[in-house]
């Protein structure tokens, strides 16, 4: 066991072990405030590794001298991606390590991965100088230890529209997930794969999709062990997505109806508010009329305005011929249906100068009209 006990270098002055293979491994930090600064400056995890001196004289220097040192290579990769090595106990002189077990003598050497940015939250379990147990026991703790990466959205990031996509991955590529869990804002809990058991990636769900927006997403290895949840804060930079308004039917006839146009929209069956000159009943006479149509939807928002034309129809027909029909001093003029909207005009002299309306001829296609002492004459004007 002498080969595994921890020595003093004279000429460097700092701690350090030997691996079975006479290799030097030196701890990263030997206080829990060294270990915090340099993992988040690593953006790592501590590696905590304890024992008690009375119960096991040199564990500390047993786990140190055979896990850093091992000649797997996808082994020494995932610990040193992964951890910052804190070495805490009797032998360093160092009681922090009663922070995670208590007052109690440890029999054999303990593993804490910490978490350096919230340190009173670890994982931990007993040690074994197998590295393959290490490896599958860190792995475990990693993956329980840590969220999940988000790539995006970035907290506090602003997106133009509402059609955002998440994109993560695992925290190492070394330790393999099955997919993840995700969830935004009050909506469900969604489960999706992660194709190559290390990124991620989901479409949101525009209706979802608020001013301001939380997403929490944890995630699942193969053994079915559960991440942290992480939550990002995002923003969608307009208060709705936008919708295009289409509108159509803007020339129309006047037959005595309410005209009113067509809306279409971009997103297809969005509910389209309508007014014409400021109002929200369709018009019946002539005239031109400016159409605004506005999206009513809690999640899009848009407009269109353009200019409602019911043409008269004195103004698209030309004068049609009259009728002529006498009973005594009473005359009939009758002219075709489809001119309904000419008015009948009549003077009693020629050339006219005061041509006057028969009352209500724009809205028939017949009238009676009773002679007077002297001549009358009839035009229809458009």
């Amino acid at each position: 066991m002498s080969q595994y006990q921890n020595y003093l270098g004279a000429l460097c002055g700092c701690l350090f072990f030997l691996s079975p293979r006479g290799q030097a491994v030196e701890p990263d930090a030997l206080t829990q405030a060294d270990a915090i600064q340099k993992a988040i400056s690593q953006n790592k995890l501590i590696l905590l590794i304890v024992s008690d001196t009375n119960n096991c004289t040199a564990c500390i220097s047993l786990e140190f001298g055979t896990l850093p040192s091992t000649n797997n290579p996808p082994m020494r990769q995932f610990i040193e991606e992964s951890f910052v090595y804190w070495a805490c106990g009797p032998e360093q002189q160092c009681t922090e390590f009663r922070t995670y077990t208590g007052e109690g003598t440890i029999p054999l050497p303990e593993f804490f991965i910490i978490d350096p940015r919230n340190p009173q939250t670890y994982y931990s379990g007993f040690g074994d100088s197998d590295p393959l147990i290490f490896y599958y026991w860190a792995r475990t703790g990693l993956l329980k230890m840590t969220k999940p990466v988000v790539i995006t959205p970035q907290p506090n990031e602003t997106f133009s529209d509402k059609n955002i996509v998440v994109q993560g991955r695992s925290v190492s590529t070394n330790v393999f997930i099955r997919g993840v869990y995700y969830k935004l804002n009050a909506g469900a809990w969604t489960y999706t794969n992660a194709s190559d058991m290390i990124n991620w990636q989901v479409s949101l769900d525009p209706a979802q999709v608020a001013d301001s927006n939380v997403f929490q997403v944890y995630a699942l290895d193969s053994s079915l062990n559960k991440s942290q949840t992480h939550e990002v804060t995002f923003f969608s930079g307009q208060g709705k997505s936008p919708a295009t308004v289409i509108l159509g039917n803007l020339s129309q006839t006047y037959d005595g109806t309410a005209k009113t146009v067509k809306a279409t929209t971009t997103p297809a069956g969005l509910t389209v508010d309508v007014t014409y000159n400021g109002s929200a009943i369709a018009p019946i006479d002539a005239g031109g009329y400016t159409v605004i149509g506005t999206v009513n939807n809690p999640y899009y928002e848009g407009s269109a305005t353009n200019t409602l034309v019911i043409a008269d129809p004195a103004t698209t027909l030309a004068p049609p011929p009259m009728t002529l029909g006498r009973t005594n001093n009473i005359i009939t003029l009758g002219w075709p249906a489809n001119a309904i909207g000419l008015k009948l005009q009549s003077t009693p002299v020629l050339p006219a100068t005061n041509w006057q309306e028969v009352v209500a001829s724009d809205r028939t296609n017949s009238v009676n009209v009773t002679l007077g002492a002297s001549n009358q004459f009839f035009r229809l004007k458009n």
